[in-house]
């Protein structure tokens, strides 16, 4: 078999290219710093990138899978079942996701794995079990948090009551260390992060936007550079947790963590959040979440990104060996708020009574388990 030898020009082209640009890179692009040989191994499938092998994905008892190198790049073959494709199908079999419906969640666990190739680092994207999450995967730049910490009682009472939650809830993400406190160019503001270093996000603590600065616009809230958003915030302060509450968004993640102190669940349960519907779970936090029960409280959105990002996640930990996955669709709950509830957070709130509702009815979902969930295949998440 060829071997294929990923040049440092090239990787500092892909550097230069990610960093003038939010947007992923085009698949031809990243075929060329990832191609299979080297994304098998990056995945843990090392021993089978060789042009004869048992198939990694099938009990196979003869040596019917391989990979060769085409004029159009590198590809496999499973001679048992004429399964064949490229490096996006390869992943559809290794995450078991079908590569038609979740083309652009595997184009984004794609990219996110050739960052890693790119920074000369060796993440492995796990469909198997595994214990804890690795440090030594922690990303070469890190966001800065130089300036905050944990608060003051009344920075503590000023975020409750911009929130709608009790300053128990505060404390106790405060506690874990998920909360912190701080001034960012003059302003006071609060953040979330977690042990990882991954990502850092603020919003002002008087619930104002930021101020436009240059080209940048007033925003609500601000992502420290060099974050990733694709990480699950949260999730190394969730490692004792048998049960996980995933939701979307920092508002969210703040009211999970109300929900929870509310119910006296801290000990079964903990809070995790995605920041944004538009990335997948990062490959290396999946690992995080096996044998877990994880219940994701989507968004209910107009343009049906909440709800679509929740399906994508799920499917996700599906395949990362979780213990079960629920999805939350709050539209079904018609009769604690008109339309349905959009969110956890409810914010702006209806009317307080209808808030404290879904509040109180989400509680006691999170103590019996025992709601009829809606199903990752049902199409009303589906859009």
């Amino acid at each position: 078999m060829k071997t294929t030898n990923i040049t440092p020009p090239r990787q500092a082209a892909f550097r230069r290219q990610s960093s003038r640009s939010n947007h992923q890179p085009t698949l031809h692009q990243l075929k060329q710093l990832c191609p299979l040989p080297v994304l098998m191994e990056h995945l843990g499938l090392g021993r089978h990138a060789k042009p004869s092998s048992k198939s990694p994905f099938r009990t196979d008892n003869n040596a019917s899978w391989g990979i060769f190198e085409s004029d159009n790049g590198w590809r496999f073959r499973d001679e048992g079942t004429s399964d064949t494709g490229a490096e996006i199908a390869l992943l559809a079999n290794h995450l078991r996701l079908d590569p038609r419906k979740n083309f652009l969640l595997l184009l984004g666990v794609y990219w996110a794995t050739a960052q890693k190739v790119s920074s000369g680092r060796t993440p492995v994207v796990q469909s198997g079990p595994s214990t804890s999450l690795n440090s030594a995967e922690e990303p070469m730049f890190l966001p800065g948090r130089t300036g905050f910490g944990p608060g003051t009682c009344e920075q503590h009472q000023q975020l409750a009551r911009l929130m709608g939650v009790r300053v128990e809830a505060v404390d106790w993400a405060v506690e874990r260390g998920v909360v912190v406190f701080g001034e960012w160019h003059g302003l006071q503001c609060y953040g979330v992060c977690d042990q990882s270093g991954r990502l850092f996000e603020i919003r002002r603590l008087n619930g104002l936007n930021f101020p436009a600065v240059g080209e940048l616009q007033s925003r609500t809230s601000h992502t420290v550079k060099h974050s990733q958003k694709s990480w699950p915030v949260g999730l190394p302060e969730a490692e004792q947790a048998a049960n996980l509450l995933l939701v979307e968004g920092l508002p969210d993640f703040i009211a999970a963590h109300e929900v929870i102190v509310a119910s006296q669940l801290e000990g079964q349960w903990a809070p995790v959040a995605m920041l944004s519907a538009g990335f997948p779970i990062s490959p290396d936090a999946l690992p995080g979440f096996n044998g877990k029960q994880v219940l994701i409280c989507c968004h209910n959105d107009a343009d049906h990104q909440g709800g679509q990002a929740a399906l994508n996640w799920g499917k996700q930990l599906q395949a990362a060996n979780c213990a079960k996955v629920s999805v939350l669709d709050t539209r079904t709950l018609a009769g604690l708020a008109e339309g349905g509830i959009k969110d956890l957070n409810v914010h702006p709130r209806p009317t307080p009574v209808r808030e404290l509702g879904w509040r109180q009815w989400l509680r006691s979902q999170l103590h019996r388990w025992r709601l009829k969930f809606n199903s990752l295949s049902q199409p009303a998440l589906n859009h």
